[in-house]
This record gives structure tokens, sequence and C-alpha cells, in this order.
């Protein structure tokens, strides 16, 4: 998210997230600054680790539909937004129109692989079996801060 109160509109995706399934883990947040398109205000990011019962493609379909409840609206590829859920990796390599799992093009950025690595330092790539962080370790320079802990957006224990 980088539009509006990106704190608040975290929460709101993970409590949302957390009807799909069982949140297991959320990684810290980080702030990133913008790729492709510079002109936008700073990205915040965070990973959430789910078990769910979805499959891949009903899981994309309910994060997809999260967004729109949380009103994202469609603007340009790399351009600003209210919220952007991804599926970043399944149990296993799923090619198909949508979605692509692992998310085609992870393995290049650091906002993804650096709170992914948080949760997990030794997930590896289902592809070819080796480990997102030592990736983390060969992408060009991004700046990445934390900013936030992401147990912070949890849902509170009573609803």
């Amino acid at each position: 998210t980088n539009l509006g109160d990106r704190e608040t509109m975290l929460r709101q995706a993970v409590h949302a997230i957390a009807a799909l399934g069982t949140i297991e883990a959320v990684s810290p947040v980080y702030a990133t600054a913008p790729i492709g398109f510079a002109a936008q205000p700073d990205f915040w990011n965070v990973v959430v680790r789910i078990r769910t019962r979805l499959n891949p493609v009903a899981l994309l379909d309910a994060v997809k539909a999260v967004e729109v409840r949380l009103g994202r609206t469609p603007r340009f590829r790399d351009g600003p937004r209210e919220i952007d859920i991804d599926v970043l990796q399944y149990d296993d390599v799923i090619r198909s129109e949508a979605p692509v799992v692992p998310h085609p093009r992870m393995h290049q950025r650091a906002f993804v692989l650096r709170p992914l690595t948080d949760l997990d330092p030794d997930l590896r790539d289902p592809r070819d079996g080796s480990r997102w962080a030592d990736r983390l370790s060969k992408v060009k320079e991004q700046a990445i801060e934390r900013v936030a802990d992401g147990a912070s957006l949890l849902p509170d224990d009573d609803g």
C-alpha cells in the first residue's frame, strides 16, 4: 500500500486475510521506494503466512476480492495503489494463467524477499530449491526500511 493511512490499510488487509485461514506469522512492515513509476509515495510491505483450505486459484480470487473491498482502484502498472495482495508461494509450483506461484518477479524484489526471509530464512524456491535468503543477497540495492512490527497488524484476540 502507498495511498492513505498505510498502517490502517495493512491492518485491514491482514484482518481480511485472517478470515481466509489461520495466520501463522506476520513479518515486520517495511517501507520501500517505488519501482518503475517513481513519482509516488513509498510503499509499505508485509508478508503474511497463512494455513488455508483454499486452493491457489480460490486463494487468489479471495485476496483480489479483499483488494476490491478495501477500495483498490485500477490505475496503471507500477502506479500507486490502496492495497496490492499477491500469492507469493504455495506448497508447490503452479503454472496457470493466474496464479503463477511462486510469484514470477519476487526474486528481483527486496521488498518481497526481506519480509519473506524474516518469516523463514530457510524457505526455498520450489522451482529449483534455492533459498530465498540467498536470492535476497543478490538483489541490487533497493532502499528498504523497517517501520513497524507486523504483530501490531494482527486482529485482537477478542475479535
